[in-house]
């Protein structure tokens, strides 16, 4: 498990975890959490899982930078 640094210095670590949601007219369609500290490991497999689940590709991807 992957730990959040302790920016405060006041020994709250907490657990950190990566969730992607799929979402198709207002509906969830799919979920993946992980503890990959990054996207850029996650991204691709979801979408290409959210594929074969619902039949078709995504016609737009929203993300931060990593």
């Amino acid at each position: 498990m992957n730990m959040k640094e302790d920016h405060m210095r006041n020994s709250q670590l907490k657990s950190a975890y990566n969730v992607q949601i799929g979402v198709e007219d207002e509906y969830i369609v799919g979920v993946h959490i992980s503890y990959e500290r990054s996207d850029q490991l996650t991204l691709i497999p979801f979408l290409d899982e959210l594929e074969s689940n619902i039949g078709k590709g995504c016609k737009s991807i929203t993300a931060d930078a990593g």
